[in-house]
């Protein structure tokens, strides 16, 4: 009879522990169903009346330019497949080292914010209003590299362009003779 009192004792602190944590999710569900998603351009624009005026996550290349407005600015952020319109403070883009063109792969970032499918503040434009912005991976220099076969299509695409041009010159000298 002892030994169950004693086994009873040991099990009653783990048993509280179911209580307290059910009290807890009860508690905090709701606040973890708000949490922003890591979503896709493509979910964004085809899903647009679903996530209108929720706070999401985006990921993806700052492409373009940033363009100041006051404050705030603009950037384009894609994701692969399209780009979408971020509009933060300006204080979120100082982090910003490289954006993506011809020359360089842009900051990686991943934005927090507020999604409008068609913005008040700006006409109607889907974008997305950043709360938060942190840089996931840095941008860098993209290689161009110049391959054997580019450099023998240059050199006969040049060679075809004199024989072109003399062809051209020759003629031209052949007409004369035969006018005169």
């Amino acid at each position: 009879m002892m030994r169950n009192i004693n086994n009873l004792r040991q099990a009653q602190p783990f048993s509280c522990f179911i209580p307290i944590l059910a009290v807890l999710w009860i508690i905090l569900s709701p606040c973890l169903s708000q949490a922003a998603r890591l979503l896709s351009s493509d979910t964004l624009i085809n899903q647009s009346r679903r996530y209108d005026r929720q706070t999401v996550q985006f990921r993806g290349e700052v492409v373009g330019d940033i363009m100041h407005r006051g404050t705030h600015c603009w950037i384009n952020v894609n994701d692969g497949p399209q780009a979408l319109g971020i509009y933060c403070p300006e204080r979120l883009v100082k982090s910003i080292r490289f954006i993506g063109d011809y020359k360089y792969n842009g900051d990686t970032i991943e934005v927090t914010g507020t999604f409008h499918k068609a913005c008040p503040q700006h006409g109607g434009e889907l974008d997305i209003h950043a709360e938060e912005l942190k840089i996931i991976k840095t941008g860098d220099r993209r290689p161009h590299l110049v391959t054997q076969s580019k450099i023998r299509m240059a050199i006969a695409l040049f060679a075809c362009t004199l024989l072109v041009l003399g062809l051209h010159i020759y003629r031209k000298k052949f007409q004369r003779r035969t006018i005169s």
